[in-house]
């Protein structure tokens, strides 16, 4: 399946704006965010030391989800799928 990724702000200078992606049946976002962190400095940026989305990457999908409401690295892709990978904002 094909899924392309969308990059803001601050990952822009370690990501094409936008990228696409070939992964496998039953891919999940962890499995795009690996896919994508393909040297040391991307993946300290976006993962933890377990491979997992840091907190402070929000990733929102197409579909209208925000991952991190419904399971962040283990939700499921499909084909076609947009993911837009964002800092979250903290505040108050």
């Amino acid at each position: 399946m094909k899924v392309k990724a969308k990059f803001y702000a601050d990952f822009r200078r370690l990501f094409d704006a936008e990228e696409e992606v070939e992964l496998g049946d039953q891919a999940r976002i962890e499995d795009l965010l690996n896919k994508l962190c393909d040297t040391d400095e991307r993946r300290q940026e976006l993962l933890d030391s377990s491979g997992k989305a840091k907190p402070s990457v929000m990733v929102v999908l197409r579909r209208g989800q925000r991952s991190d409401v419904v399971d962040k690295e283990h939700t499921e892709l499909k084909d076609g799928d947009l993911v837009m990978v964002l800092r979250a904002i903290f505040g108050g």
